[in-house]
């Protein structure tokens, strides 16, 4: 029997492989040198694919620092163009520099990295028992899901694979060949390790398993195979099934006759990137397959939930993503290979400047390694909550939990996410104080100087400012474009001014959009919302942003802009009675597990769903899974926050 360390040595080597040997491949026998990249780019207009990205850099070390240059993606070159460099562009001052990232190559490393990488962590001391036959079932199933997805979004992938014809069968069966090979391996190596997998949740957003140059993520294909497989073994109600089939059944007929494109950015992996009945419904049914797998995951591995393990991961994480994103901002390639080997849906930020500000003096939000400055905040303000949790219930007061204070305090104030930050001071405020067991004058005291702190820190000329109260309503009619105003916003102007409670109601809405700096975001999300009767009450399917951004016209806005709310997001997806159900769920829940409901369980919860209200995050799939596994443990759970033995 080979030692373990020896064993640990041999992956470490593997490691050094996958990250060298990609890169290095090409014909040392050519005699071919490269050269020195100058504004003369015409060495790498004739010698394309012929220069491995290592022999250019020895030849261009400059390149791997100097923020001038860029290394791309060239998804559509061919095999033997893998890890070479395709081309090199001069724009002004900046330097582009395309790599070969074949497709179907980059999808084989990625995934066998990534099975890999898992398999680092410590094996379950007693395997689980999967029906094997039940097993391969699922991992077919879930390999023929993807092959749906390549279908229902024709328009996107054949963009991506050189050569490859979508209109003939052979190229499903090589696809299908493809993502079955490296499903059935990680999720073979995950098999073995689901006690230890439920703790490390947090690596979802440092290895977030975004195919490059793919609408596609490793992740969603193994829930799905967790969903699929639970289906299999258990009797699930008749009325759940049948449900799921009605809704997407009518959100596809709905969607008959639609064919709108949507450009997936930087939650690409999980949303559709076209809106036809084919894409909706098999984004549909994964995503409630999905849904069920992630929660059999957790029952899974409930009795192996530990909150401390799961801390220590996320404090790793926060420190790993804030070093990895200081580095990618100020090393080009590193920027490169953190987007690859992570599978980043969008490639690291190059501000190299966390510390920034505007010229009003306002800080700019620095998302780094992350696609959202946004999210990543709200992971940051989680992990501060835990660790609080830690010190004051688990009575883990050693200096490395106060020191680790440090890496979520600076990825928050560099996320710039004040609703985190003043939701952490609101909270964990409130529940010092009952901790300290105050005087009721003393607490009166405190809470009145907290309220006026956040009355001056927000500006009190905000409570009297007019258009705080209307600045969504305005905002949505400036950007809707005279005679193709959305239903949505149709219905707006013919209630407001006029029905006294409407207006009042939206009143509200709009100063805390003010409040939260999501006024425009949210009146841009109105002048586009055009839904019929049934999608504004059922919506028009999960993760389908295709005909919201296409089928209004608005004026033209700086960038890329979601909605800033999964609360809007789900409304979209799921319709006002989809987001209704959602809510009444949720109050169900809490009322039901109320005896195991303490204020910490309470605090997170609120959390949640007041940074669900102002932030896409349901939107991207590492907190959406986090998310999720903080609900489950919440109502799972007795004593989450309490020492253990």
């Amino acid at each position: 029997m080979i030692d373990s360390k020896k064993i640990l040595n041999i992956k470490f080597i593997l490691v050094l492989l996958f990250l060298f040997l990609p890169w290095s491949i090409s014909d040392y026998t050519d005699n071919l040198e490269p050269e020195r990249v100058t504004s003369d780019l015409s060495f790498y207009e004739i010698n394309t694919c012929k220069v491995s990205l290592i022999e250019f850099l020895i030849k261009n070390k400059n390149t791997i620092y100097q923020d001038h240059y860029h290394f791309t993606l060239n998804h559509y070159s061919s095999v033997g163009c893998f890890g070479k460099i395709a081309g090199v562009t001069q724009l002004n001052h900046e330097f582009y520099i395309a790599i070969g990232t074949n497709t179907i190559i980059s999808t084989l490393v990625q995934g066998y990295f990534l099975a890999f990488a898992i398999s680092f962590l410590k094996k379950n001391k007693k395997n689980n028992t999967f029906n094997n036959f039940k097993h391969q079932i699922s991992l077919l199933i879930s390999s023929l899901f993807s092959i749906i997805f390549f279908y229902s979004e024709v328009r996107f992938y054949e963009k991506q694979f050189y050569l490859l014809d979508f209109s003939k069968s052979f190229t499903y069966i090589f696809l299908f060949i493809l993502v079955y090979s490296i499903l059935k391996t990680t999720v073979e190596v995950i098999n073995f390790r689901t006690d230890s997998l439920i703790n490390f949740i947090p690596f979802l957003f440092l290895f977030i398993g975004a195919f490059t140059g793919l609408n596609l993520n490793i992740f969603i294909l193994i829930f799905v195979y967790f969903g699929v497989y639970k289906i299999l073994i258990s009797r699930f109600s008749s009325l759940k099934i049948y449900g799921v089939l009605t809704i997407t059944l009518l959100w596809t007929i709905n969607a008959v006759g639609e064919n709108y494109t949507f450009k997936p950015d930087k939650i690409r992996g999980f949303t559709s990137s076209a809106f036809n009945y084919r894409s909706i419904f098999i984004w549909s049914i994964t995503f409630f397959i999905f849904a069920a797998g992630l929660h059999y995951f957790f029952k899974l591995s409930l009795k192996k939930i530990n909150f401390e393990k799961f801390t220590n991961n996320m404090i790793f994480v926060s420190f790993s993503l804030i070093v990895l994103g200081i580095i990618g901002a100020n090393f080009p390639l590193i920027n490169f290979l953190n987007y690859f080997y992570f599978g980043q849906e969008k490639m690291g930020t190059t501000s190299n400047n966390p510390f920034q500000f505007d010229e009003w003096g306002e800080k700019i939000a620095w998302r780094g390694f992350t696609s959202s400055a946004e999210s990543s905040g709200e992971f940051y303000g989680i992990l501060i909550i835990f660790i609080y949790f830690l010190i004051f219930n688990g009575k883990k007061e050693s200096v490395y939990y106060k020191l680790s204070f440090a890496f979520p305090f600076l990825g928050l104030y560099f996320s710039n996410n004040r609703t985190v930050f003043i939701l952490l001071v609101l909270g964990l405020f409130s529940m010092l104080l009952k901790k300290k067991k105050l005087n009721t004058t003393i607490t009166f005291l405190s809470i009145c100087i907290f309220f006026y702190m956040l009355v001056v820190y927000i500006g009190s000329d905000k409570f009297t400012y007019v258009y705080s109260y209307q600045s969504v309503f305005i905002q949505s009619n400036n950007y809707s474009v005279a005679n193709t105003s959305s239903t949505f916003l149709n219905l707006i102007n013919s209630e407001y001014n006029k029905n006294l409670v409407f207006t009042i109601f939206f009143n509200i809405i709009s100063f805390i959009g003010y409040i939260l700096n999501r006024s425009e975001l949210w009146g841009l999300f109105i002048a586009r919302y055009n839904p019929n009767i049934f999608e504004y009450l059922f919506g028009s399917g999960p993760l389908q942003f295709g005909q919201l951004y296409s089928d209004i016209q608005v004026n033209q806005t700086s960038s890329f802009l979601m909605p800033h709310s999964s609360v809007l997001s789900y409304l979209l997806f799921f319709g006002l009675i989809g987001v209704t159900l959602l809510f009444i769920f949720l109050i169900f829940k809490i009322y039901k597990n109320k005896n195991i409901f303490n204020k910490e369980k309470y605090f997170l919860v609120f959390f949640i769903v007041f940074n669900l209200i102002k932030s896409d995050s349901l939107n991207y799939l590492s907190s959406f899974v986090l998310y999720s596994f903080i609900i489950f443990t919440v109502f799972n759970v007795r004593d989450l926050f309490s020492r253990r033995k």
